[in-house]
């Protein structure tokens, strides 16, 4: 009779284990996910000049370090 409780006890103690690990790592991936997959805007900047008195401004890139447009817009 005692050995009978023994096994019955180790095994709800057992399976108790196995049904808490699945859930703890299902757990751990998603926040994974959500770190993996992290969006990034472009960070443009515009500048301004004054050519031949004549005040013009252009977009520049600062994430890819080039101009946005391949000339000066008059404004």
């Amino acid at each position: 009779m005692m050995k009978i409780k023994k096994i019955v006890i180790i095994t709800i103690i057992g399976i108790t284990m196995f049904q808490a690990v699945p859930v703890h790592s299902c757990a751990a991936s998603v926040q994974n996910i959500n770190e993996i997959y992290e969006t990034y805007a472009d960070d443009i900047k515009t500048k301004f000049r004054i050519h031949n008195g004549i005040l013009q401004y252009r977009h520049w890139n600062c994430t890819k370090r080039i101009w946005v447009e391949p000339y000066w817009i008059n404004y």
